[in-house]
């Protein structure tokens, strides 16, 4: 309270009985609190006497456009990592479609903390598949629970999928047990927080594997809210997805993807290793921790680790060519414009996000190789081609320089690459010269 702190949330740590206890005994003064109180009060009173800039009814929440709009937000986030030709499913082609998993079967909305939201219903994978897949084939389910009867289960089906993943036990927002209402604690009174280890629960990779020796064809959907190792299973599956925490029809959306009625084309918004001591090092108890411009892809890249998924990758069921590229620089309005041709080479109308990264042209230890700084989504027919074009403010580029104390490009000598992912075998180069200018603080 002394060191500035007016509010604690989502409960009383710090505050409470110990603030009384502090105030009691002279650690902290009255008018301290006083003043907290004041600015708090302050705060409610402007927020609760300004007017509601809209006026709408209770029958918005869950209304038909804003639950279609979940579902397609859903589908459009779902990532496709690998794809041996299992996917997309043909529900009227299969008899018998394998689901596994606890968390097929859960209304999993990741963190139940300050981000909790409260939609009237939700649906699970199960469900989403069962819907689609009436009249058109049988959908079984087994939480996996017994290695043996998955193995005979998923050797008599067409097709299987594997659910796995976490939920907000695993990496919500940390909750001490005891402390709020209403939250489901974990064993040891308190739920949430960092996960300890990247990989899935050793339950989950046993599922898997054995699902696996018993079909050719094996498709793995991942629910998470961060990045996840596959090494120790991703070979011996067919298909891989991040479906995330994909809200109140997240099941409808998996559904879509699956069956082929939505083309995948959410991308990864971090790379994921091969293997995780290439990662910074990582403490979940640590106070403070220095990484500087050394983390993510740029990171991997500096250091030419092993990545098993780039950052910015996914796979769609049609494929893409860059071709052509541009950049030029306006000083009409401190814009950079970077085109290129992009074709949809494959047989299916889908969508690709375009991205844009640059960096030095001579590789300099003191800045990555590159950084994305644009990106734009395309659709496009199959055979048709276009021109995309991204725009990029200058100063987006600037680098901090410590000692002179200003923002600064650095070099006049650039390289802008555009393409699919951060990985350089997915992407098309071409140089950029841009002039000489540097931002203070103030200004950036």
């Amino acid at each position: 309270c002394e060191a500035g702190l007016d509010v604690e949330a989502p409960d009383t740590v710090q505050f409470g009985k110990k603030l009384v206890s502090a105030v009691t005994n002279g650690d902290v003064s009255l008018e301290r609190v006083d003043d907290a109180v004041q600015r708090v009060l302050r705060t409610l009173f402007q927020v609760l006497a300004a007017p509601d800039p809209e006026e709408y009814s209770a029958d918005v929440v869950a209304c038909e456009e804003h639950v279609s709009l979940a579902r397609e937000a859903a589908a459009k986030s779902i990532v496709l990592l690998k794809n041996d030709g299992e996917l997309p499913w043909r529900a009227s082609s299969l008899e018998r479609i394998l689901v596994l998993g606890e968390l097929a079967d859960t209304e999993n909305l990741g963190d139940r903390g300050s981000s909790r939201v409260y939609p009237p219903d939700a649906t699970a994978p199960l469900d989403g598949l069962l819907a689609a897949c009436e009249g058109l084939c049988e959908v079984e389910f087994d939480t996996g629970a017994d290695l043996d009867r998955v193995r005979e289960l998923a050797s008599n089906a067409d097709a299987v999928l594997v659910v796995a993943g976490y939920t907000h036990k695993d990496e919500g927002e940390f909750i001490p047990g005891g402390m709020s209402a209403g939250i489901d604690a974990g064993e040891n009174g308190a739920i949430g927080g960092d996960r300890v280890d990247l990989g899935l629960p050793q339950g989950q990779i046993s599922l898997i594997q054995a699902a696996a020796e018993a079909h050719p064809n094996v498709t793995v959907a991942v629910m998470s809210g961060s990045a996840v190792m596959m090494e120790a299973w991703k070979d011996c599956v067919s298909a891989i997805l991040m479906i995330w925490y994909p809200g109140m029809r997240g099941g409808e959306a998996l559904a879509d993807v699956l069956l082929g009625h939505v083309n995948p084309s959410g991308r990864l918004p971090f790379s994921i290793p091969v293997h995780t001591s290439d990662l910074p090092f990582f403490d979940r108890d640590a106070t403070e921790i220095t990484y500087d411009l050394w983390h993510g892809y740029t990171k991997l890249e500096r250091e030419e680790a092993p990545v098993a998924f780039p950052f910015g990758f996914g796979l769609s069921y049609t494929t893409f060519d860059f071709s052509d590229p541009s950049a030029s620089y306006s000083d009409a309005d401190d814009t950079i414009h970077v085109s290129v041709d992009v074709k949809n080479t494959g047989k299916r109308r889908g969508e690709t996000v375009v991205q844009v990264y640059a960096g030095w042209s001579e590789p300099n230890p003191r800045q990555p190789r590159k950084r994305l700084c644009g990106f734009s989504r395309a659709e496009l027919s199959s055979g048709e081609r276009r021109t995309i074009t991204v725009a990029v403010r200058l100063r987006d580029l600037a680098w901090f320089d410590s000692e002179a104390h200003i923002w600064t490009l650095g070099t006049h000598e650039w390289r802008v690459w555009i393409g699919s992912s951060s990985a350089e075998r997915d992407l098309v180069a071409t140089p950029l010269h841009l002039p000489d200018r540097t931002w203070d603080v103030r200004e950036h």
